[in-house]
């Protein structure tokens, strides 16, 4: 059974856990490297040894400054790191570009980034009743696992 662990790596980074059968296991929003290891830990403890990891992946045309950059990849640094702690290897930490899973998931063409967010949050709040509490980061994540396994059914056909 595939478990998807989907990250939205910003510096308020979101979170889903999303199993085969498309059910939300859980989701939130961390921003400190104790909790993001606590969730790492979580999907291990909920899907085993064989849990995958999609996290959102970004090109150069959307930064807003050098500051930015810096600030995102210090944050999916930490991520890594909580992987490296929890024992996940780098071969089920898959990367997938914002516009790739946000074309899959979400369809639709080009929006703001606020536009992008409230998106998923509609979608997320459709697909999983009863998450009027997600925040928008959250619903990225939950985005981005979906994307994940829907990615791993079909790697599964191919093989």
């Amino acid at each position: 059974m595939t478990l998807v662990l989907g990250i939205d790596p910003g510096k308020v980074s979101g979170w889903a856990i999303v199993n085969a059968g498309e059910e939300l296991i859980g989701c939130g929003t961390e921003v400190t490297a104790v909790g993001l290891v606590a969730v790492v830990e979580s999907a291990l403890i909920i899907g085993g040894p064989k849990v995958v990891v999609y996290a959102e992946k970004w090109t150069a045309g959307g930064w807003r400054s050098a500051a930015s950059m810096m600030g995102l990849g210090a944050k999916w640094g930490a991520w890594e790191h909580a992987m490296e702690v929890e024992g996940i290897p780098a071969r089920r930490v898959l990367r997938v570009y914002s516009q790739t899973w946000r074309a899959a998931i979400l369809g639709g063409k080009q929006r703001s980034t606020e536009a992008w967010k409230a998106t998923a949050l509609s979608f997320c709040r459709l697909k999983w009743p009863g998450g009027e509490w997600m925040s928008d980061d959250a619903a990225e994540a939950a985005c981005i696992a979906l994307y994940g396994v829907r990615a791993e059914r079909l790697r599964r056909r191919k093989r």
